[in-house]
This record gives C-alpha cells, structure tokens and sequence, in this order.
C-alpha cells in the first residue's frame, strides 16, 4: 500500500520517480520541492481540509471510507489545484 501511495503523491507532484524507503524520501522530498516552506504550509492545509471534508461526508452523508489512500487522493488533487 505504501508504494500506491507514494506513487499518487509522485503522480501529483509531476515526479517521474518514487523514494524506495524511508531514507531515499528526504532526498525525494528535496529533489521534487524545492519549495519546501510552501508545500508545508500547502500540505497541512490540504490534508486537514481533507480529513475535514471526508469528516462530513461521513457524519452527514452516510458514506464509508474504505482506504485512507481515498484522503490522500483528495490532498493530492487540493494540492494540484
């Protein structure tokens, strides 16, 4: 499951290649976002938007949550937009 999900995060990025363990994803990370203070305060905007969203739609819509690769999909694309 992690290599599908740091494949969807490469995939938004525009990155052709993915970290193969943890160590390789600093280096990744500094090759891909050079931006770095940007994308931080990006991400952790996306991502508690996207656990918020997902939140609602559980507790007011009846819907079910089956993978959590499901929110990072919905970081990626708030974060591509």
């Amino acid at each position: 499951m992690a290599k599908a999900v740091w494949g969807i995060v490469a995939f938004s990025l525009g990155a052709t290649d993915v970290p193969r363990n943890f160590n390789q994803c600093w280096l990744w990370y500094e090759k891909w976002l050079p931006h770095r203070q940007k994308i931080h305060a990006i991400g952790i905007a996306a991502i508690c938007w996207a656990i918020w969203k997902m939140r609602n739609n559980i507790c007011f819509q009846g819907k079910n949550v089956t993978s959590p690769i499901t929110i990072i999909c919905y970081v990626c694309s708030l974060i591509s937009y």
